[in-house]
């Protein structure tokens, strides 16, 4: 394998191209789907669930948003989702 100094994102798009030809560009994105995909599944699923958790009464999960009293309640979804994600990926091995 020759090795270049590279000098920035274009520098090394073309040294992969001249090296490994156009399939270059998309080695390692299988592994990569594999590794990221299932975290996204688990933090969109917790997100989604407390959602509908924290749903007030009478209202429908997708109002949560449109006032701004509910604006904690953004937070405790996004934190939630994130702590669920990080301890079933955690405790699982991934």
């Amino acid at each position: 394998m020759l090795y270049t100094f590279i000098r920035g994102p274009w520098s090394l798009t073309r040294q992969i191209l001249l090296t490994e030809g156009p399939l270059g560009l998309f080695r390692g994105l299988v592994p990569t789907f594999a590794r990221e995909m299932p975290g996204y599944f688990v933090f969109f699923g917790g997100y989604e669930v407390s959602r509908v958790l924290l749903t007030p009464p009478g209202k429908t999960k997708d109002e949560i948003g449109k006032q701004l009293r509910f604006i904690w309640q953004l937070e405790v979804i996004g934190f939630n989702a994130q702590k669920f994600a990080q301890c079933l990926l955690i405790h699982n091995g991934s």
